[in-house]
């Protein structure tokens, strides 16, 4: 089937995809980590990671096999279907069994699943289920879903939360994943539910190529591209999953008791760092893939984290490191808005037969792999480090997460250069 001839999906239907799985995903999020710490204590936090990352690689592993078994569209049906009613039995369980280990566990590792496998099939949906020729601002269109959603949940959230009891927030995630799946559902679901990935096979050649002789070699995996991409990624997500953890400690710190509070104030973080997202997404994203480049979109992150920590570590004070960190975790903000949106258009120059499982091996494997050994050095560390001297362990990997940019930008720069 030649590419044009592709199920193709709108940039407005992979937008409502977004929001409603960011919806669901951030509703399920704020309680869980609310209820965590409260309930368990920060001192809970790295084990909680550890198990996260445990289980949530081989969720993703398991997913990734099944959607070379069977279509994405029934694959991404069964997701959203199987969160729903997960959610709905951790409902009920937490309600009979309010300071069950077992039940906080496993409202912590769905909010860990739904965050893993909701950027997996929104990947997937944007590079295959898009025109070949479509302009890249389809990237920073399609992803102002993800962060419109934020600000309308987490207004929500901080409006509801002190009202209602927390956990009721996830009856209304059980709903907005039915509605996910709905908003792609017509996306060749019908043609394709049975044949799986041999439509995916008969697919031609990948996003960008132009001559006879790349076509010819379209299926043959940029090697190199792929492992510096695979190397950036866990880089980054070294460096922010302990920032996300210092975060969190200075978060209960602030709110130490009031579990409604602790929901309230992430539902308002959360509906903050997205609304700027949305804006730098309208207002930015387009202007820097097209006239700044990948180059100067993928330093920002690193540079701004790099100037926080570096301030981190002059001060002491509970309250002044608390909005140090918060601005730190506000790099939501960059990531989403410019870093993800670059990330996804380079997945484009990957071949189609190995673009998914690309995908699906970087975010859901490597990723969380490298979630686990955060998870796991943070355990170490806090024995004999307070959380906010971990910046002298995670401001040397910056230095990592820079070489792996250079060495991703000069493989693009070749793998450009030879398709061209």
């Amino acid at each position: 089937m030649e590419s044009s001839d592709r199920p193709t999906i709108s940039p407005l239907r992979l937008a409502g995809y977004a929001f409603a799985s960011t919806s669901s995903f951030v509703l399920c999020r704020s309680v869980a980590d609310a209820v965590v710490l409260t309930r368990l204590g920060t001192d809970a936090l790295p084990l909680m990671l550890i198990l996260g990352a445990v289980v949530v690689g081989c969720v993703s592993a398991i997913w990734a096999r099944q959607t070379r078994q069977y279509s994405v569209s029934l694959v991404v049906l069964i997701t959203q279907v199987s969160a729903s009613v997960c959610t709905a039995l951790l409902l009920t369980a937490i309600q009979i069994w309010p300071q069950s280990m077992l039940v906080i566990c496993g409202l912590y590792l769905l909010a860990e699943i739904r965050g893993c496998l909701g950027t997996i099939i929104i990947a997937i949906l944007l590079n295959e289920g898009t025109k070949r020729n479509s302009d890249k601002g389809r990237f920073a269109f399609a992803n102002t879903g993800a962060p419109l959603a934020g600000i309308v949940t987490g207004l929500f959230i901080t409006a509801e939360a002190t009202q209602l009891h927390s956990t009721n927030l996830l009856a209304i995630s059980c709903l907005v994943d039915i509605a996910g799946w709905l908003a792609v559902s017509r996306w060749g679901f019908w043609a394709e539910l049975w044949s799986g990935p041999n439509r995916v096979k008969a697919q031609a050649s990948p996003t960008f190529l132009t001559s006879a002789s790349e076509k010819q070699n379209a299926n043959q995996p940029p090697t190199r591209f792929a492992n510096a991409l695979l190397m950036l990624v866990v880089c980054k997500v070294t460096v922010l999953g302990i920032v996300s953890f210092e975060w969190k400690v200075y978060a209960h710190e602030a709110f130490p008791e009031s579990e409604e509070e602790l929901t309230a104030y992430f539902g308002s973080f959360y509906a903050i760092t997205d609304g700027l997202t949305l804006a730098i997404q309208l207002l930015v994203t387009r202007f820097f893939l097209k006239r700044k480049g990948v180059v100067i979109s993928l330093l920002l992150l690193p540079v701004y984290l790099a100037a926080l920590g570096i301030a981190s570590l002059f001060f002491d004070d509970v309250a002044v490191l608390f909005w140090l960190l918060t601005f730190a975790r506000g790099s939501l903000v960059l990531r989403r808005g410019l870093d993800d949106v670059v990330l996804q258009v380079l997945y484009g120059w990957l071949p189609v037969r190995s673009r998914r499982q690309t995908v699906s091996r970087i975010l859901g494997v490597a990723k969380p792999i490298a979630e686990a050994g955060v998870a796991a050095g943070i355990l170490i560390l806090t024995a004999f480090m307070s959380p906010s001297r971990l910046a002298w362990v995670w401001l040397p990997v910056l230095l990592f997460w820079l070489y792996s940019l250079v060495r991703l930008v000069r493989s693009w720069k070749r793998l450009e250069h030879e398709r061209h």
